[in-house]
């Protein structure tokens, strides 16, 4: 099974910087092969070459985002609330029958230039949304909403937090067990899509805790639940 798993194509839409170059070199580490995507091509294969710089992965290359969509078995969408819906329409006929899509998107004012409070779309979650807006027969699950992008890039240290998975529950164990691949990282089933509702929300009171507490790694551990 874990064979299985690594030999996954991972896909990243919107990689290149923060939480999507983030994911981007700890999955590559745990040795997947990984795509990083953008709207500039070139700016994509540049990062790329940083990514392989840092980790000494040979798999990673770095192409439009709509070709990252043609290639990739699990697809994470790392891009800001703003873009979700242009993004999803450009990109929806792309995407593999069987591909499994991970939304991390989290709705915040301040991706409208606003503060940093959650914003309710119509869907419910920015996960819904993005369903939605791909067609309700993609398998769309959310994970990493409330993940620090900063323990991430992070290589030489691990991750002290929990990964919440909503969605359907078979592909959401599929993205676990991935999540599992990096170390120190625990992957939590949270029940259906809905329920990034909830997950969705924890982020600005983490950003609130970061400002509090003069840090900029506030994670979650979910305590007495062995697994």
């Amino acid at each position: 099974m874990i064979s299985e798993r690594i030999n996954m194509i991972i896909g990243i839409v919107g990689g290149t910087a923060g939480l999507g170059f983030s994911l981007a070199l700890r999955l590559s580490i745990a040795g997947y092969e990984v795509l990083i995507g953008s709207r500039d091509n070139e700016k994509a294969k540049a990062t790329a070459g940083e990514a392989m710089r840092i980790t000494g992965s040979k798999k990673i290359n770095g192409m439009l985002n709509e070709e990252v969509c043609e290639n990739s078995d699990i697809i994470f969408f790392t891009i800001p609330f703003n873009g979700l819906y242009t993004t999803a329409k450009i990109l929806r006929d792309k995407i593999k029958e069987d591909a499994i899509i991970v939304s991390t998107i989290v709705p915040l004012e301040a991706d409208l230039g606003g503060r940093w409070r959650f914003i309710e779309p119509a869907a419910g979650s920015a996960a819904e949304a993005l369903k939605e807006a791909l067609g309700m027969d993609k398998k769309v699950v959310s994970a990493f909403t409330y993940v620090p992008a900063n323990a991430l890039l992070d290589i030489e240290k691990p991750v002290d937090c929990d990964i919440i998975v909503c969605g359907e529950k078979k592909p959401a164990y599929t993205i676990i067990e991935i999540i599992e691949h990096i170390p120190n990282l625990r992957g939590l089933y949270g029940g259906g899509l809905e329920n990034s509702r909830i997950t969705e929300r924890l982020t600005p009171l983490l950003i609130f805790l970061n400002k509090e507490y003069s840090s900029k790694m506030a994670g979650i551990r979910i305590t007495y639940i062995e697994k």
